[in-house]
């Protein structure tokens, strides 16, 4: 539950299990939390509230949200996935996964979990932050050097940017999200926009062969790849 003061907790914790009475249904206050609203985290000076615990954070929809919105929860869950998955890739010898596995690994372990949380990310403004987390993850798990550039990186594996992947999502179901957030239609509406544009190249993107095999097991990257449009 997502409140900005007690007196709101009280009142919404009445009107919800009046309504569970009526419909015969029963609240597991256990397994609910109070998160309280600010622009920072502040100290809790009780731990619970009408039998429901008083948290910092509280996952909602498998995203661990914190008092003022700014992910710090979602970054060391990220952060935590992605180290674990490239600790295991790295002890696998070259000689019996190549770079293309590699990728095609990393596409359905770590990918995936940027995937998932990319509207969020960015309705929370949080894209530049992410985006940094993403593409480093990307570079770890073929063994890259940091220092290589991400846009020629991306373009030539063919990977959409987590920018694209949120425009993609966020503006796929722009209308869902008005009918569910109508309160907010005008913001919406601005990020929708705003994203427009990576949500259709993210439509088009169609990759080339990236990855080659070379001389003697070697792999090539061709970050200079031309991808018709």
């Amino acid at each position: 539950m997502l409140c900005l003061g007690y007196s709101e907790v009280r009142t919404a914790l009445s009107k919800t299990e009046d309504w569970a009475k009526r419909n015969g249904a029963l609240i597991n206050k256990k397994k609910c939390g109070i998160l309280r609203i600010s622009r920072r985290e502040t100290p809790i000076g009780i731990r619970s509230l009408v039998g429901v615990a008083l948290v910092h954070d509280y996952k909602y929809l498998g995203v661990p949200l914190d008092q003022s919105f700014s992910l710090k929860y979602l970054v060391l869950l990220l952060r935590k996935r992605v180290k674990a998955f490239c600790a295991r890739i790295h002890v696998i010898m070259h000689s019996v996964v190549g770079l293309k596995v590699k990728f095609d690994l990393w596409q359905s372990y770590a990918k995936c979990y940027f995937d998932s949380f990319a509207p969020v990310i960015a309705l929370c403004g949080h894209l530049n932050k992410f985006e940094t987390l993403y593409t480093k993850s990307l570079k770890k798990a073929l063994d890259l050097p940091q220092q290589t550039p991400n846009l020629p990186l991306l373009a030539a594996l063919g990977v959409p940017s987590l920018r694209q992947i949120a425009a993609h999502h966020i503006h796929r179901n722009t209308k869902a999200i008005r009918d569910r957030f109508s309160e907010w239609p005008v913001s919406l509406g601005d990020l929708c926009t705003k994203l427009e544009p990576c949500a259709e190249e993210y439509v088009e993107l169609l990759a080339p062969v990236p990855i080659s095999e070379g001389p003697k097991g070697l792999f090539v990257i061709d970050l200079l790849a031309s991808k018709p449009i």
